[in-house]
């Protein structure tokens, strides 16, 4: 339980950090999935995806316009 407690709080810290990013229509693809991908790194430092935390890149990828398929293709860059 104080495992949890401390990833939610990570989460929270995440959250509140990247939804302080605006990303507007025009901002580089580049961008979005350099701050997309620095979130994945993040929630991926345990190796260890929680449901909250697919939760909260699911709610990411719909905001910056992320597809599924690219966001597979950015998992698998960062697994190597």
């Amino acid at each position: 339980s104080d495992l949890m407690g401390d990833v939610e709080d990570e989460i929270g810290t995440v959250e509140s950090e990247s939804s302080n990013l605006n990303v507007s229509k025009n901002e580089d693809i580049g961008e979005v999935e350099s701050t997309y991908m620095m979130l994945l790194q993040t929630v991926w430092v345990d190796g260890i995806l929680d449901p909250a935390e697919v939760r909260l890149l699911a709610k990411k990828r719909d905001e910056l316009g992320i597809s599924f398929e690219r966001h597979l293709e950015l998992v698998d860059d960062l697994l190597g």
